[in-house]
């Protein structure tokens, strides 16, 4: 039985991607909207800590991926 995942199955790998991709932008929509709406006064530095870890994660995956 061949496996769902391997390395000669690339189809698989490039369909969970999209999926991860675009769970994590709608992630990332959604916070900062409520984000928004709970810092009244402090909407620039709200946006600057919802970004930080998304510069922090691109930084990690390019350090160790490519």
């Amino acid at each position: 039985m061949p496996y769902l995942f391997n390395r000669d199955n690339h189809l698989n790998w490039v369909c969970v991607q999209v999926i991860l991709i675009g769970m994590s932008g709608a992630v990332g929509t959604l916070l900062q909207i409520r984000l928004m709406d709970v810092a009244k006064d402090a909407q620039i530095l709200t946006a600057a800590l919802n970004h930080m870890p998304l510069m922090l994660l691109m930084l990690w995956v390019h350090f160790w991926v490519l």
